[in-house]
């Protein structure tokens, strides 16, 4: 799994802990989209807190997956 593809399923993780859940079909098209502009449009869905703790959360996630695959 390239690094785009992998920051769009960490959302689909990080999100469904903020109690939104959408299918991983949603999130395929978040692949190559700047991080900013996906945090603002969920932001309006859900309560998020700043980009920069949003982007901490997220690669807690991806290492996390990515440990558990070695």
């Amino acid at each position: 799994m390239d690094t785009e593809k992998s920051y769009a399923y960490a959302w689909k993780d990080f999100l469904l802990s903020k109690g939104l859940d959408l299918p991983i079909e949603d999130f395929d098209k978040f692949v190559g989209v700047d991080d900013r502009l996906v945090h603002q449009q969920f932001s309006n869905l859900v309560d998020l807190d700043t980009f920069e703790s949003t982007m901490d959360e997220l690669h807690k996630i991806m290492r996390v997956d990515f440990s558990e695959k070695i």
